[in-house]
């Protein structure tokens, strides 16, 4: 994972050429003229102390553009110009390459209202969404059940605001009436009637997630990976564990029990009963974040993994019933029963052991005001115009967004992260050119043999450690751009079989979409985990990519190979600097400090020789220290070295990879021509390019919660310090020893 998406944070278990190179390196000028020799010399000159690189590159406006030193196609001039664009030339790039590239752009782009960042890979998100909302607009509306057609109605569902403020809040209170009532808007409620275990299980087969105190799903064994097995594991909060464990008097925590109030009062409460039972509602939720384990503590896979059966399950916490809850995850149409030998992974023993006596010392209204709010808030962002400004208005206060997203955009967003593949097959139809499917393969068998040659080159690795290593290199399978049953319209079907969308509620429609996830998701149980691996990769239209360790699996959606990233027109320098640096990165992972306890089928196990990973451990609390003594400015926080630095190595490693598979491109083919008006050398345009796919200005609301919660540096600090790891940037920039960007200190791990 290289990026998480600054609208809503989706939670991704994402668990990198040869040093020979660079001495054999050659110069690119012996075919050109004398005078771009020169210049091109004096760009690769090392670690000059008279040369300001500043006055080295900036552009000569003048100067004749050469036919046969510059590229003048119309990609060429758009990426000189957009690079012009984004810098600042009164920064200093051998102290802050970032303020460098990205500068102009960052002092000169309006964050929109309805943002929390502008990025580039939000700026790509924006056009990709544009093109899904004519997509969906243009698709004829039957009544037949075919995957496009439940996307045509679910999108027209979303969009029909009159049909939502008609119905306004009817069908949700109808519903959890139904349910056994939400004590803060009832008379007539009774903690007589009430049973957690019954009242969890009820609003699970309703068609809520029911992850109210813990999230049960099925999963790939991690220790035999050609099966799927029950796993438990801690929920997530509706807000951040940082924030809850500090109290009411942290203003975030007060936001978030004003929106509670207020929406218990939208859905009648009367303001003394609302602001009294939702304080006992955060107090508990208070609890819950209390016994969370947090992310820095789970990053050994082995302590992650605790085999039982459902029997032992319920002898180590009798004071639940497990059965009747884990039962309800599964569709009653299918007559499947969780059996007490089933085996279960418990993820964090300590967790459950510490969430029964809360359970048990919790008054029951409490708790059933708890799951009654989990459900509401679950939705509240489809209810009618009144709870949307509720939601608006704590937004505003925990991530800085001022207004609600656009109808369509929210609609388009509904519609593609419920339906997946429908989406993801619509888009590639539409929008992919399968000629960016070849070009990105032939990068990525160049960067995977980089790291192989890498490795070779380490000298901290035994061999027998280096030849597992590579076995798992080479073992990585790519899917560039889409599984090829995405567009197998038989596939697909029977991927949507037993779903129905109608014109109807749109609560019932998400509610329906929740139930067939879940039912589909327990229905693996009885498969093999080799069976439909492509089902996990249908999210097409996304600007992401993704490393999973348990398949062993790259996967660059067709969202990616596009814009600032990738283009098949581009030079190879712009090319390898974007996308290549992501491919590199998400090698990387299956490699870093979570990734590296997989062997090359994803099982977890421990393939390293003692000496080698005591090497590998010295080497990330390098990485560790470097970017956690990293205060920063705006915010007076430092990062979590420790939370970031799986995303930290893959950053140093994927660099290097690209910078190193470009390198072998040049000596395989020809150095490639620069860009016109711009007198950079073609390695600095592969540095300024890596650089600018990080442009981007966050609200500091936004910025502060990435600080304390994302597995991803701020950007700024993705680019510098990854960079100033390499002698080989210092080099290509002429920067003084000693400078920010060519520290006399480095880490590196690959």
């Amino acid at each position: 994972l290289v990026y998480i998406n600054r609208q809503a944070q989706s939670y991704f278990n994402a668990l990198c050429t040869a040093v020979n190179m660079w001495t054999k390196r050659s110069f690119v000028t012996v075919a050109f003229v004398l005078c771009y020799f020169w210049l091109s010399f004096v760009y690769s000159a090392p670690n000059s102390l008279e040369n300001d690189p500043r006055e080295m590159n900036e552009v000569n406006y003048d100067a004749p553009a050469s036919e046969e030193i510059f590229c003048t196609t119309e990609k060429c001039k758009a990426v000189a110009s957009e690079i012009t664009k984004f810098r600042d030339l009164s920064v200093n790039p051998c102290e802050d390459f970032y303020g460098y590239v990205c500068g102009s752009f960052i002092n000169s782009s309006e964050i929109p209202e309805d943002k929390v960042a502008i990025d580039q890979f939000g700026l790509i998100a924006d056009d990709l969404e544009k093109n899904l909302k004519l997509t969906f607009e243009e698709m004829i509306n039957e009544s037949s059940h075919s995957p496009f057609d439940m996307v045509r109605r679910l999108y027209d569902n979303c969009m029909d605001q009159c049909q939502i403020e008609e119905v306004g809040l009817q069908d949700i209170k109808n519903l959890l009436k139904k349910m056994g009532e939400w004590p803060v808007i009832s008379e007539t409620w009774s903690s007589v009637d009430f049973n957690l275990q019954q009242s969890m299980s009820r609003l699970r087969r309703a068609g809520f997630n029911g992850d109210f105190f813990m999230t049960f799903f099925v999963n790939i064994d991690r220790k035999k990976t050609e099966n799927y097995i029950l796993e438990l594991d801690q929920p997530a909060l509706g807000l951040v564990p940082e924030y809850l464990n500090e109290g009411f008097h942290h203003p975030d925590v007060r936001a978030y029990l004003d929106y509670m109030i207020k929406v218990a009062i939208a859905f009648g409460a009367d303001n003394v009963t609302a602001k009294q039972e939702m304080k006992e509602v955060l107090k508990l939720e208070m609890r819950l974040a209390s016994i969370i384990v947090p992310p820095e503590d789970r990053r050994n896979g082995s302590q992650l993994y605790h085999k039982m059966t459902i029997e032992q399950l319920t002898q180590n916490y009798p004071d639940f019933a497990w059965i009747e809850y884990m039962n309800s995850y599964f569709d009653p149409e299918d007559d499947d029963e969780i059996m007490t030998s089933e085996e279960i992974v418990v993820v964090v023993p300590e967790y459950f052991r510490k969430l029964m006596p809360i359970l048990k010392k919790s008054s029951k209204i409490a708790l059933a005001n708890y799951v009654m709010w989990r459900c509401v808030d679950s939705v509240v962002r489809y209810l009618n115009d009144d709870l949307v400004k509720i939601r608006q208005e704590f937004d505003r206060v925990i991530v800085g967004q001022k207004e609600d997203l656009p109808r369509w955009k929210k609609c388009v967003r509904l519609v593609t992260n419920r339906l997946e593949s429908a989406v993801g097959s619509l888009y590639v139809k539409h929008f992919f050119n399968p000629e960016s499917k070849s070009e990105a393969h032939d990068m990525m068998d160049n960067i995977v043999s980089q790291f192989s040659n890498i490795i070779d080159h380490i000298d901290w690795m035994d061999n027998t450690t280096k030849k597992i290593a590579k076995d798992k290199v080479k073992a990585i399978k790519f899917i560039i751009g889409y599984p090829p049953e995405l567009l197998e319209i038989d596939s697909l079907t029977k991927l949507y079989d037993g779903l129905e969308i109608t014109g109807g509620s749109l609560l019932k429609n998400l509610l329906n979409i929740t139930n067939y996830k879940i039912h589909s998701n327990f229905k693996n149980l009885k498969r093999s985990a080799k069976d439909n691996i492509w089902m996990m990769y249908g999210n097409t239209a996304e600007v992401n990519a993704f490393y999973d360790p348990l398949t062993n699996t790259i996967f660059f959606p067709a969202g990616i190979l596009q814009g600032i990233f990738f283009h098949k027109d581009h030079p190879k320098y712009i090319n390898y600097g974007a996308v290549g640096y992501v491919i590199g990165h998400e090698i990387t992972h299956g490699f870093d400090d979570e990734g590296r306890q997989f062997d090359l089928m994803g099982n977890l196990f421990n393939w390293w020789d003692p000496k080698t990973e005591k090497n590998f451990i010295k080497r990330t609390k390098c990485i560790i220290k470097q970017y956690g003594s990293i205060k920063v400015p705006e915010l007076g926080l430092k990062i979590n070295g420790v939370l970031t630095q799986g995303e930290n190595i893959a950053d140093n490693g994927g660099i290097k990879q690209a910078y190193q598979a470009y390198q072998h491109w040049v000596h395989d083919n020809k150095p490639e021509k620069k860009l016109a008006s711009l007198e950079y050398s073609p390695n600095q345009l592969f540095w300024i390019q890596a650089a600018r796919v990080w442009c981007s200005k966050e609200r500091d609301e936004y910025l502060k919660q990435t600080v304390l919660t994302d597995v991803h540096s701020p950007s700024k600090y993705r680019v510098n310090v990854a960079m100033s790891n390499m002698k080989e940037f210092s080099q290509d920039w002429n920067c003084p020893l000693g400078s920010k960007m060519h520290p006399k200190k480095t880490c590196s791990v690959w």
